[in-house]
């Protein structure tokens, strides 16, 4: 399922690209002045599933899993990644965890407030999240497609428990 969603992403032209990758310095400064910098240990939940949503996270070091449901991880985000747009643009309980998985993780912070007048001030940012949201809702329909496909054919993707979030 993996190699078909890597395929799928590269199809359709869905390379990682952060949300911060082409905004300007002052843009950048925008950012900096909205936010703070808060530190995560590893293991440490940073979101937890159907929490309210509270604020949008730029990952400045380190690494995180982002997990569904049954703990299953769906993505692996690093250094420039984004999370926490989902809850904050659909305005519902956030849909998944996001928990650290190096040694500790920095990122910064910017509360659903700060989000909201980033989006309506500073456009660049404002379509480059639109785009990050629109890019993890088409992989996540296809990867719904894939894995209905997988389970009518009976096949599964490996559960072992690297990974999972529990």
């Amino acid at each position: 399922m993996a190699q078909e969603l890597a395929r799928l992403k590269a199809e359709a032209g869905l390379g990682l690209q952060s949300v911060i990758e082409n905004m300007t310095a002052g843009q950048l400064a925008s950012l900096a002045i909205f936010g703070t910098v808060q530190t995560f240990t590893e293991g440490q939940r940073i979101i937890v599933r159907g929490d309210e949503p509270d604020g949008f996270y730029i990952l400045l070091s380190g690494h995180v899993v982002v997990a569904v449901d049954d703990g299953r991880v769906i993505s692996e985000l690093g250094e420039g990644d984004v999370f926490g747009e989902r809850g904050l643009l659909e305005g519902r309980g956030l849909p998944m965890t996001v928990a650290v998985t190096s040694a500790d993780a920095e990122v910064l912070f910017m509360s659903a407030r700060s989000f909201e007048t980033l989006l309506q001030t500073v456009p660049a940012f404002a379509w480059e999240v639109w785009e990050t949201a629109g890019r993890r809702e088409f992989t996540r329909r296809h990867r719904s497609v894939i894995e209905s496909s997988d389970a009518r054919h009976g096949r599964r993707e490996d559960s072992s428990p690297a990974s999972a979030v529990e």
